[in-house]
């Protein structure tokens, strides 16, 4: 399995854009955290209150085409404490960036099946985020 990811970034209200980097590749029952980038696009601060990460989809990592791997063979741990998290105006900020240790961040775990995996080598987990925020002073 690629370390690279493809992530689908969603917008909310308050607009906001959040994404992440899986750096290890995974393998049957390896774990790796999963370091998220939320950017403000506003000339206004915002404050994130919640984050959450699935499994959108799985691709064959060469083509893109969809990968016979199921989402199913990938867990989520999602963050313990990442949010609240104030934004200043047309900033980024990165999990590793705000000093938050790896073992808060979200963890994505390849299962360790007793069933044939060799569908999910060479694929990408495309990712998919839920979060909620507020203009800064709002809730």
């Amino acid at each position: 399995l690629s370390g690279a990811m493809i992530l689908m970034v969603l917008t909310h209200a308050p607009a906001f854009t959040v994404a992440g980097d899986l750096k290890p590749p995974l393998e049957p029952g390896v774990t790796a955290p999963l370091d998220l980038a939320i950017a403000n696009p506003h000339s206004y601060p915002i404050t994130v209150t919640a984050v959450s990460v699935s499994v959108a989809a799985v691709t064959v990592l060469r083509t893109g085409a969809p990968s016979e791997c199921s989402p199913d063979n990938f867990a989520i741990t999602q963050a313990t404490r990442i949010a609240p998290m104030t934004l200043a105006p047309h900033s980024r900020l990165t999990l590793s960036g705000h000093h938050l240790a790896p073992a808060t961040w979200p963890q994505v775990r390849m299962v360790n099946s007793r069933f044939s995996q060799n569908s999910c080598k060479g694929v990408r987990l495309k990712l998919a985020y839920d979060a909620t925020g507020a203009a800064w002073g709002q809730r």
